[in-house]
């Protein structure tokens, strides 16, 4: 497992932040949100496996409590007292449950667009949300989709993100990384 670590003389002793990528996405997802959370934390970063990156997958992973049995492992050896645990897409849903298998070593848990957390939607619903992302997609088209998805009609009050893709929160780096520092000082107090 290969881990990334940003740390500072300063923040080297700070409960750890863990960062969870999305599938596919990698620890290099992460990016423009660093420069926020490694101002006062130690941040840890790891590429899933089985996915890009530099960490190679030895056993089948086959479900949300196989990837927890893996972060667990890395986290005994890089954080045995506890992180601030955030996860993304399918990284949410791991995060969430790690944090469900090992309450005791969650300070926080921040999910961020987790996929497949609370249950999983119909196909019907993947459908339409493949729909619509489909970039230049017309209006129209649009908002028939978003209503779909919704299960009621799309009155324009909502706000859609023109040009965003499923990593809104990466887009909005800054107000995030504002927001999580608030969120884990309270936390831990």
């Amino acid at each position: 497992m290969r881990v990334y670590e940003w740390s500072t003389p300063d923040n080297q002793d700070t409960i750890p932040v863990v960062l969870v990528p999305g599938r596919s996405s990698g620890v290099p997802m992460w990016s423009a949100n660093l420069e926020g959370f490694t101002q006062t934390r130690r941040v840890l970063g790891f590429d899933a496996l089985g996915d890009a990156g530099m960490s190679i997958q030895a056993a089948p992973l086959l479900s949300f409590e196989d990837q927890a049995a893996w972060i667990d492992q890395v986290l005994d050896q890089i954080a045995p007292h506890g992180v601030h645990l955030v996860g993304h897409s399918f990284g949410g849903a791991t995060a969430a449950t790690y944090a469900r298998l090992h309450p005791e070593r969650v300070h926080s848990l921040t999910l961020l667009e987790p996929v497949f957390t609370f249950g999983y939607p119909p196909l019907s619903m993947l459908w339409w949300a493949t729909v619509a992302s489909l970039p230049a997609l017309p209006d129209r088209v649009r908002e028939h989709a978003l209503s779909k998805i919704a299960g009621g009609p799309y009155d324009g009050t909502d706000q859609v993100w023109q040009n965003a893709t499923h990593s809104l929160p990466m887009q909005e780096a800054g107000p995030l990384g504002i927001f999580l520092e608030q969120f884990w000082t309270t936390a831990e107090s």
